[in-house]
């Protein structure tokens, strides 16, 4: 399966394409030739559909090729990638930017399809959050509402869809053959502690309560618990992060970072660290797929970041900066 990865060389030959074309040109080299060959000139929602269609055709097959048992685990994978999209959007339609320039950073993904994701943008937060179609989904943001409208900030709101997301994956695993159950359980483990550490840090930054950050957070935790406890006690966020990054997490987190924003990259940077340990076990079992999944998902957002910033003729080493590289552990 790694044959379906990107390689470094691909990685670093659609980095130096001196404009989009090229880089077009590059991707049709590579596992993403049926999406992109002979792609020249074309609008950036038409790369935006055969990213998302590049993507979903991946987990299709990965789904079908799954024993029977694992397909309702894998089918609440993508399901949970899903929610990520509806997140961007929450995001998106607070930040007061225009439709088009929200689009530029939303994956779409399952029913949060490119019109869905395009009429969402296009009302108000509560209007918008009507347009959900999943009655459990929708009630659970209705619910959450009131702390986004006191503490001004979404993150209420995306981790209540996390944890609905994680509860159910968890519940599922627990259904697996041990050995199944074992690696899934682990990677829902590191997902819930990145939660959990970016709204610590992100509560710090605010200069919330203790009882408030506690609010947001996923109640329980995989491998932090007096990481938890210290960190709550710190005001300073960078400092509560070193704490985090302590223990457990220690070698596998940079203990040193200078913004939110590289405390948000770390922890997602753990999670393709452990799908990759995880991707290259034996025998094979459900975990390897979730880790594969969870590894194309982070290299379509690497490829989208890369063809964005040839689209916006950025230079080559701000987008450098904010690549993930899903293909290095």
């Amino acid at each position: 399966m790694k044959s379906f990865m990107l390689t470094e060389r691909e990685y670093e030959e659609l980095l130096k394409a001196k404009d989009l074309n090229e880089a077009f040109k590059k991707l049709a080299e590579t596992i993403y030739a049926p999406y992109f060959k002979d792609v020249r000139e074309i609008p950036w929602l038409e790369v935006e559909k055969r990213l998302t269609r590049a993507l979903s055709d991946i987990y299709n097959k990965v789904i079908e090729m799954a024993p029977k048992k694992a397909r309702e685990f894998l089918d609440l994978v993508e399901k949970r990638l899903e929610i990520e999209t509806l997140k961007q959007l929450i995001r998106g339609c607070i930040s007061g930017l225009p439709k088009d320039e929200t689009m530029k950073i939303v994956i779409p993904m399952g029913e949060f399809n490119i019109e869905f994701c395009q009429e969402f943008l296009s009302k108000d937060l509560k209007e918008a959050i009507e347009l959900i179609k999943n009655e459990e989904i929708k009630k659970i943001l209705e619910i959450k509402l009131p702390l986004y409208e006191k503490y001004k900030t979404t993150t209420p709101l995306e981790v209540a869809l996390d944890q609905y997301i994680l509860n159910k994956l968890m519940n599922t695993a627990k259904t697996l053959p041990k050995l199944d159950r074992k690696y899934c359980e682990h990677l829902i483990g590191i997902e819930i502690d990145s939660i959990n550490i970016t709204v610590i840090i992100r509560g710090k930054a605010m200069k919330l309560k203790v009882k408030d950050i506690k609010d947001m957070m996923i109640p329980t935790s995989y491998k932090l618990k007096k990481e938890i406890d210290a960190a709550l006690g710190i005001d300073d966020p960078l400092e509560a992060y070193k704490q985090l990054a302590s223990g457990h997490y220690i070698g596998k987190l940079p203990l040193r970072v200078n913004s939110i924003e590289e405390v948000e990259k770390a922890v997602k940077k753990l999670i393709i660290n452990e799908s990759h340990k995880i991707f290259v076990t034996y025998p094979f079992h459900t975990g390897l797929l979730y880790a594969f999944m969870n590894l194309k998902y982070y290299e379509v957002k690497d490829i989208r970041t890369i063809l964005m910033g040839k689209y916006l003729n950025i230079k080559e080493d701000f987008i450098r900066e904010h690549l993930l590289y899903a293909y290095k552990w």
